[in-house]
């Protein structure tokens, strides 16, 4: 399968950064990308979570979440109360609460943690995220989950689940945000398309845009190529 590139153009920009009032985490095509880092010596193991379709349990529409390593899980994101819920018995049972304040616990991996402070940072490309730090010192972000190990009921920890590899970690290494149109983009005096893209990205400028580099990156923020004097079109086709 082919990537879909992030294109960086280098003009000038003004970046405004400011404080989001929520950030949802359960969009439809958002992709955590996961690494199991197993205690005795096999292969890392590296899998994504991805935000699918709805299904309907104890009566309550949820969202799916597949694993690409064979496991599902369900759950149902509350934007105007901030909570994420999960099935539980005849009900549900509220898994990630962002109302939250300093002192208040939270359950962070295997036991309570209290939340020490709150603040604003950028994770993965997303900017202005707010978190609980925890004691235990992980992070709990609106929209991600836990910054080590992502949305963690997506998958399993014990040894008869396939998502699981001898005894170790799993760690969030990436995320793959859902595109947000599929049109042609135009960014400033800039128009790129198409969008995505897979092969020939065409780009139309006028003068005035003075362009002085595109720079490729993949997710994880890796160039992955460097142009500084075509401008008009870039062949992707060779990038796996």
């Amino acid at each position: 399968m082919k990537k879909i590139f992030t294109i960086i153009i280098t003009f000038f920009v003004l970046v405004v950064s400011w404080a989001q009032e929520y950030t949802p985490m359960l969009e439809p095509g958002k992709i955590w990308n996961m690494k199991h880092i197993p205690d005795y010596g096999s292969p890392d193991l590296f899998f994504n979570l991805e935000v699918m379709d709805t299904v309907v349990i104890n009566g309550i529409e949820y969202q799916r979440i597949v694993a690409t390593c064979g496991n599902e899980a369900y759950l149902r994101e509350d934007i105007e109360e901030k909570k994420v819920y999960c099935p539980y018995e005849d009900g549900e049972w509220a898994l990630y609460d962002f109302t939250l304040e300093v002192g208040d616990l939270v359950w962070g991996g295997d036991s309570p943690q209290e939340i020490v402070a709150i603040g604003y940072g950028d994770f993965y490309g997303m900017e202005n995220l707010r978190y609980y730090e925890l004691a235990n010192g992980d992070k709990l972000i609106e929209g991600i989950g836990y910054e080590h190990y992502g949305i963690g009921d997506a998958y399993i920890y014990d040894e008869n689940d396939i998502c699981y590899s001898d005894y170790g970690i799993s760690v969030l290494i990436g995320m793959n945000q859902p595109l947000m149109h599929t049109d042609d983009r135009e960014v400033g005096n800039i128009d790129l398309s198409p969008n995505p893209v897979k092969d020939i990205l065409n780009i139309t400028y006028h003068q005035n845009a003075n362009i002085q580099k595109i720079t490729v990156c993949d997710f994880l923020g890796n160039t992955l190529l460097v142009e500084d004097d075509h401008f008009a079109q870039l062949d992707l086709s060779d990038m796996p």
